[in-house]
């Protein structure tokens, strides 16, 4: 029985005297074996003594300490280009696999950083690649993006500024040469689709938009002279009146000031055709000229130069009513030629006839009431040519006084009239013939001027 109880006992004391783990049987220290293997980046091995081996409990904080000193190393190394992201990442995935209180929020912070930091310069050689190619639309976007990532990333900050500098220079290079060629219409369209991708950047938007309007406002410049090249004044002002309301350019100097120069000489020029007209006598066709004018350019020069002219403007035999005629008749819309082969038009012509028979005389008169609102007639008295080889008077007589007489015959020359009709109530117009035979006196443009 004591030698089962004594051997019993033994056994009790040698089991109880095996250690817990094999570092603590041996009193060796495995932490520096692990980080030998994790400095010559043999992970594996240094996994396999870890699990394998153990660390004392007094030794696991002075191995997370190290752990954490080898990724905040390697990851500042990645940032320095002297490691690739692969190589910092296998590292950090290596410390997962220990399980080690702490370890894991230790290398977090510089876990975030590496991956932040991969993806900043993976965005800046992006970038970089996307300048070179002159993608400077695509580079800014990487750029901004490392930015976002990373503040104090110079080198980026500088290619950022220099996307937005070279943009706007091949944008403006691309446009110059098209204004050059004078393709306005093709550089137009370009800085348009330009300006729809150009929000990238504020500066770029606001060059590009710049840009435009300029080369737009250039192009109706151009387009507007081609008119006044033309002496097309009218063409001119119009285009730029539907150019400034369809292209929101009526804020630009350089088109109001080039407007109103054509504006102030298409008024001198209207001005002086109308009182061309005018003093050819012309006075309808003036008074149209300038009311037309007046609605493509509203003016107070046409209101008022329409108003002295019409007041100019004669009024015409055809536009008093006859009171009373014999023998008057109208030029029936054809041409009339009088005994020397002179042709009078048609418009505002009456043929005064005066007759004498074997048995009847015939006096032609016409009346016509003028209420002493004229001062002057005018007009040309001739001779028409079917007329006889006779003799007649013409007269113009006023309120029964004689004003002009006339005698007619086939050697009258045709007479300038200018009668004075001050305060005449009614006027009357006869021919007398005397002799035997027919006298058609022509009485061409015959017109009253205004007292």
């Amino acid at each position: 029985m004591k030698k089962r109880s004594l051997a019993a006992l033994t056994a009790v004391l040698l089991i109880a005297s095996i250690p817990i783990s094999l570092a603590s049987c041996s009193g060796k220290n495995y932490t520096d074996a692990i980080i030998s293997e994790v400095d010559q980046k043999n992970y594996s091995e240094a996994v396999d003594i870890y699990k394998e081996k153990g660390v004392k409990p007094e030794d696991q904080d002075r191995l997370v300490s190290e752990l954490r000193s080898r990724v905040t190393a390697a990851v500042s190394s990645y940032a320095a280009n002297e490691l690739s992201y692969d190589e910092v990442q296998e590292l950090i995935d290596m410390t997962g696999n220990f399980d080690l209180p702490g370890l894991s929020d230790a290398v977090a912070g510089s876990a975030r950083y590496a991956e932040n930091l991969h993806y900043s310069k993976e965005g800046y050689e992006r970038g970089v690649a996307s300048f070179n190619s002159e993608d400077y639309i695509s580079a800014y976007s990487y750029f901004k993006r490392v930015l976002e990532a990373d503040a104090n990333y110079a080198s980026a900050e500088q290619y950022l500024t220099q996307s937005v500098d070279k943009f706007c220079a091949a944008v403006t290079e691309r446009t110059n040469a098209s204004v050059a060629e004078g393709k306005y219409d093709e550089a137009i369209d370009y800085l348009t689709q330009t300006l729809a991708v150009s929000g990238f950047n504020e500066n770029a938007e606001g060059m590009v938009k710049s840009l435009l309007d300029s080369t737009r406002i250039q192009a109706i410049m151009v387009h507007a002279q081609e008119f006044e090249a033309k002496g097309d004044l009218a063409g001119a002002i119009n285009y730029l009146d539907a150019a400034k309301n369809d292209y929101n350019v009526a804020g630009s100097p350089q088109i109001n000031e080039y407007q109103t120069r054509m504006t102030d000489q298409y008024i001198a020029d209207q001005l002086a055709a109308a009182n061309k007209l005018a003093d050819e006598e012309k006075y309808d066709e003036a008074v149209k000229l300038l009311n037309d004018a007046n609605v493509l350019v509203p003016s107070e020069h046409f209101t008022a130069a329409s108003a002295r002219i019409s007041k100019l403007k004669p009024v015409y035999l055809r536009e008093l009513e006859c009171m009373e005629n014999n023998r008057l008749e109208s030029g029936h819309g054809e041409k009339v030629k009088d005994v020397y082969g002179n042709i009078y038009p048609p418009e505002n012509l009456y043929l005064l006839s005066g007759k004498k028979g074997l048995l009847r005389r015939e006096i032609g008169y016409a009346d016509y009431a003028l209420g002493g609102a004229y001062s002057t007639l005018k007009g040309v008295i001739a001779v028409d040519e079917l007329s006889d080889d006779t003799t007649a008077v013409l007269k113009i007589e006023a309120d029964g006084k004689v004003l002009y007489s006339l005698d007619l015959n086939r050697q009258t020359s045709a007479v300038e009239l200018n009668v004075d009709v001050s305060r005449v109530g009614i006027i009357t117009f006869t021919v007398d013939d005397p002799d035997s035979g027919t006298m058609y006196a022509i009485l061409s443009n015959i017109r009253f001027i205004k007292a």
